[in-house]
């Protein structure tokens, strides 16, 4: 190994607590002692096929071919050891490499066994990400889905969209005119008098846009895209906060921004987390931004109420496939019959083309485009149908809907309805009562959220702020807004015995290691429980050399050796770091390559153990807690011995420690970059 230079080097104060010896003593001593040993401490028979080798080397052909857009450039390649979207404290970098759109780049690397699918990403200089599984047999990966399906893929409808009603009154505008009149439109009516001048005066229109059949996920889709939205949006739980702070919320007002290309922007049902989907129905409209310019909040909220409305899609009939010509009876019967299976449904049957009809009200006949003018503004509005023939909902004496009521992504337009909901969505149930858990006046009652290249939009249709009701994918011609994403690199942790007849604290010498990229790796002196005299080997950097005795490198003067970050209510010494420059195809799975620690004192080498050794040095494919001093790694990891007589069983025993026994405060942070 080249040194190249110190990246960080701590000095420290000499520790206090010592160790008047080490549990067992000796210089060489044969085979059969050290087995003897062996069995006395952790009283089992290793199994003879036993490497100790907790890492595979892997390699992947990458082709960095995920689409780019304005606002998303290919400046790297990943692999990870999980998905971000999904699983971002997982989410561990195993390599890099510098990209561009289109080129192929092959990585090798090294994965924890009991890790069976990799992913493959393509990163901009924001920290973007764009991820794809594949696993270790394929050694390919590719971000192109246009062969496989309909997702990602952009056709251009033939036929133009037309206009097929004329303009009735929204539900609102029919609140606004009638306020204490009809009991049609009321279910308080002390509350009904917040509609009277509230100023909707907005129509409903019916297009005929293009409507596709598009293949369901596959299974692997399905609960990738069901571990997206439940943990970014988990069920049953209040995300309101989540929804209301987060950056999109705040920048954007819920809306998507039309980005002026030819490609169409389109809708995909993917998610139902509620039992009213046949009673639901998505609306948008659009704006130019021009034209709010300078309004007040209120100006502006007058400004949308009176936008058109063109209804898209009936939420039921798109995610599970009812008949296109369904009449409404027909979904009402079809809704009351299927409802129970809907819930917690993730799967997609038809994508809706929105369309553009130009600005201010069309007319019956209007011949729209698919193609929005750059930067306007699209907003979606989730309606809640009339319900009264709920089979569940039915029973109750204070029905939830007694007539639609429609709700806004843009928390401006939801006043009225959301504080009409408190009464309108009452409940006889113990954990929801009359009155209770509403979202209040002017909350969104939408989250709008990024994964993968992808924007989705979850609505909330009742009281319990999950935002998952029923789930959206947006895809096409508008802006993505997303959020970077930090990932660290996978850490390995190399842990030594230094006595022949040992106690496997495994804590003697302790090196962490953390792969930056092809060509370099940051080396970290993270401990010592030795009193021998100790040298690394098999690495040459400046500080992190091998002419230097272990406890010097710590900053302790000549001929003291104290031990360092072994004991628990000792004060914690920094690490001593090095970015040390490596052959671009080094491998923690290769001796060659790794670290090794030689044993002044007593004259020996000390690697890393091979088939049918006893685990004197053991490599860890994470930042490992290594166990305390005097705490035998069988204690304190409890089901070593359980890997150590049979390699295929619990592989991933350093994940789960006795906490009382490991040493906590050793946690590996990189510096690469700051």
């Amino acid at each position: 190994m080249k040194k190249l230079f110190i990246y960080s080097v701590c000095a420290l104060a000499i520790v206090g607590c010592t160790k008047e010896k080490d549990l067992y003593q000796g210089d060489e001593v044969n085979r059969a002692a050290v087995e003897e040993n062996v069995q006395k401490v952790f009283g089992i028979t290793f199994d003879p096929n036993q490497d100790w080798k907790m890492i595979t080397k892997g390699e992947v052909e990458i082709t960095a071919n995920a689409e780019e857009t304005s606002r998303f450039k290919i400046a790297s390649v990943q692999v990870l050891t999980a998905n971000p979207f999904i699983n971002p404290a997982e989410a561990k970098i195993l390599n890099e490499a510098v990209a561009k759109a289109g080129q192929k780049v092959k990585l090798s690397f090294d994965v924890p066994n009991c890790i069976d699918t990799l992913y493959a990403a393509c990163v901009s200089a924001e920290g973007y990400y764009r991820v794809t599984p594949f696993t270790l047999s394929q050694g390919i990966a590719s971000f192109r889905e246009e062969a496989a399906g309909s997702r990602g893929a952009y056709r251009a409808p033939v036929a133009a969209p037309r206009v097929i009603s004329e303009g009735r009154n929204s539900d609102n505008t029919n609140m606004a005119l009638k306020p204490n009149k009809s009991t049609n439109y009321r279910s308080n009516a002390t509350r009904e008098d917040q509609w009277e001048n509230s100023g909707w005066t907005d129509k409903f229109y019916d297009i005929e846009a293009t409507i596709e059949d598009v293949a369901d996920f596959t299974n692997d889709e399905r609960n990738e895209l069901y571990n997206v939205i439940t943990g970014i949006m988990p069920e049953n739980t209040d995300n309101s906060a989540k929804v209301y702070e987060s950056e999109y919320s705040i920048n954007t007002a819920n809306y998507f921004y039309a980005d002026g290309t030819q490609k169409p922007i389109t809708i995909t049902p993917v998610r139902c987390g509620a039992d009213l989907l046949g009673w639901e129905s998505l609306y948008y409209y659009y704006y130019n931004p021009a034209e709010i310019e300078g309004k007040s909040d209120a100006e502006r909220a007058l400004f949308l109420k009176s936008l058109p409305k063109f209804k898209l899609l009936e939420c039921g009939d798109a995610l599970v496939g009812l008949d296109k010509g369904a009449t409404a009876e027909e979904r009402v019967a079809y809704a009351k019959k299927y409802y129970t299976s809907w819930r917690n449904t993730t799967r997609r049957s038809r994508t809706y083309t929105l369309a553009y009809f130009g600005d201010g009200e069309p007319t019956q006949g209007t011949t729209g485009s698919y193609q929005f003018p750059a930067g306007y503004r699209i907003g979606l509005m989730f309606r809640v149908d009339s319900v009264p023939e709920h089979p569940t909902l039915v029973s109750q004496t204070n029905a939830p809907v007694k007539s639609a009521v429609n709700f806004y992504a843009d928390s401006l337009l939801n006043n009225e309805a959301n504080l009409y909901a408190k009464w309108y969505f009452g409940w006889n149930s113990a954990t929801r009562q009359t009155g209770i858990n509403y979202l209040g006046e002017n909350k969104s009652r939408a989250a709008i959220f990024s994964a993968n290249g992808k924007a989705y939009i979850g609505f909330e249709d009742l009281v319990d702020k999950d935002f998952n009701d029923v789930v959206f994918e947006v895809n096409g011609g508008v802006t993505l807004y997303e959020d970077s994403i930090k990932l660290d690199r996978n850490v390995y942790t190399m842990a030594f015995e230094d006595q022949r007849l040992g106690d496997y604290d495994m804590n003697d010498v302790v090196i962490k290691a953390q792969r930056v990229d092809m060509t370099h790796v940051l080396f970290s002196l993270e401990a010592t429980g030795a009193h021998d005299a100790l040298y690394l080997r098999n690495i040459d950097g400046e500080v992190l050399d091998t002419i230097t005795e272990v406890h010097k490198i710590f900053g302790q003067p000549d001929g003291i050796r104290e031990f360092v970050n072994t004991i628990e209510e000792d004060p914690h010494v920094p690490a001593v770091r090095e970015l040390i420059q490596v052959p671009s195809t080094f491998t923690f799975t290769e001796d060659k390559y790794l670290p090794f620690v030689y044993n002044q004192t007593r004259n020996y080498d000390v690697h890393i153990s091979r088939r049918g050794e006893d685990p004197h040095a053991i490599i860890i494919p994470n930042d490992f807690r290594y166990p305390r001093e005097y705490k035998c790694i069988r204690v304190a990891y409890p089901e070593f011995n359980n890997w150590g007589e049979k390699k295929v069983d619990e592989t991933d025993w350093y994940l789960h420690p006795n906490v009382e026994l490991i040493y906590t405060k050793s946690i590996f942070k990189s510096i690469v970059g700051e």
